[in-house]
Formats: structure tokens, sequence, C-alpha cells
């Protein structure tokens, strides 16, 4: 998320080869953390249901959101723009999906009580998600 962002910094100052270095680095660190995501989900499903269910952890699940959508960002200030498309589709699925599954998960599932016992900085990434969903979406018109 944040090579990302600084990769979108640096076009915006003229900064053209870091920012497109930035920028590919971003990507394959977004592939590597995909498959460790998808392995993680087949090999420690219980610990993944374990982390939706603990207020301290599950709002950790936002940074994908937030890492799909700044990598579209950086795709349209690429003129990549069918590849940003399909990518912000994933993060507003994303979004609409966790933002009503982890609260529902963290808050209502939880076996912490009381819950706000289990706030952190961790759950400001919610908002992050959904301002990168915004930042995003006025892009294609």
């Amino acid at each position: 998320m944040a090579t990302g962002i600084v990769s979108i910094g640096a076009e915006l100052k003229g900064l053209h080869l870091l920012s497109v270095t930035l920028f590919w680095l971003a990507v394959a660190l977004y592939v590597f953390f995909i498959v460790l995501t998808a392995v993680r989900l087949v090999r420690y499903r219980d610990a993944v249901r374990d982390d939706l269910h603990d207020p301290t952890r599950a709002f950790g699940f936002f940074t994908a959101v937030a890492g799909t959508n700044v990598l579209a960002t950086g795709l349209v200030g690429f003129g990549m723009i069918p590849l940003a498309l399909v990518l912000f589709g994933l993060g507003a699925l994303l979004w609409l999906v966790l933002g009503y599954g982890i609260p529902f998960t963290a808050i209502l599932g939880s076996s912490t009580r009381p819950v706000s016992a289990g706030v952190n900085g961790t759950w400001l990434v919610w908002a992050v998600a959904a301002q990168s969903v915004a930042v995003t979406a006025p892009r294609w018109y």
C-alpha cells in the first residue's frame, strides 16, 4: 500500500523513473501477499477464522481493499485503464464484503467482552479502505 502511494506521489512530482520502479515493486509485493494469503486460507483456515472473530486483528483485513485500490489508481496514472478497472472492481467488492462482514464477525461474533477492549489502530484501516474506493472511483469518468 505504502509503496504504491509513494509511486503515485513520485509520478505527480515528475519523478517518472522512480514512480515506475516503485509501482512495479508494489505490483510484485501485491502478488506476493496474495499468494501468502491464499496459502494461509488453505493451510490455516481455522487461524483465519479466529482472526476474523478477534476485534484486535480482524480490521487488518481491510488493507487488502486499500492496497488493491492504490494499485488501481497507479494503473490509471499509467494509462492501463482496463486492468485498473478490474482491480477497482475487486477492491470495491472486497470493500463491500469486508465492510459488512468484518464488523459483524469481529463485534457480534467475538467472545471478547467488552468488545471495546479490542479496539486499536487497525480499526482505522476500515476508513482507509472506504477512502480508497472513493478516491479510485472518480477516476473512471
